[in-house]
């Protein structure tokens, strides 16, 4: 496999273990939603 290939599969297995940890202790969607620091740090990994 190409190594930047593997860079970028790497970087969102990352990005996914991070949206994990903001979200371990979100159990109600409302309560995701009403908080804009995890919301925000969610979404700034998605985009990566």
């Amino acid at each position: 496999m190409n190594l930047e290939i593997q860079k970028w599969l790497y970087d969102i297995l990352v990005s996914i273990q991070s949206v994990n940890e903001f979200v371990s202790d979100v159990r109600i969607f409302e309560t995701y939603e009403s908080d804009k620091k995890t919301r925000r740090s969610v979404e700034r990994e998605i985009m990566v």
